[in-house]
């Protein structure tokens, strides 16, 4: 039996660097950099966090399932700018913030 619901963390589990890490706001894909640009910093998902995504979009076993992200970070609207920028896959058109279903993105410190 698959899952019904599949929730990812998004910094330093979904992608890399984290968000408060990152030196200006995040912007747009850069496909010469592989990832978002935020200044110098490039935010680039984890290739086995892509594989993850891409078998979620493409396998039909999987239709079903709703995706979800949850997070605590200073700079909850970079994340968003982030999910929203980054492709599942370079070749593709699906962004990872058009796969996820619930957003939790709250304001907050880890430490």
């Amino acid at each position: 039996m698959l899952p019904s619901l599949i929730v990812f963390d998004l910094d330093a589990c979904l992608w890399s660097p984290e968000m408060y890490e990152l030196g200006a706001a995040p912007t747009a894909y850069c496909s010469e950099r592989g990832g978002v640009t935020a200044g110098r910093d490039t935010v680039r998902l984890f290739p086995g966090a892509q594989r993850v995504l891409q078998r979620l979009l493409m396998d039909s076993r999987f239709e079903g399932c709703r995706i979800a992200v949850a997070s605590s970070t200073t700079e909850p609207g970079y994340a968003s700018t982030c999910l929203d920028a980054l492709p599942i896959d370079a070749g593709r058109a699906e962004k990872v913030g058009q796969l996820v279903s619930f957003r939790q993105i709250y304001p907050g410190s880890k430490g």
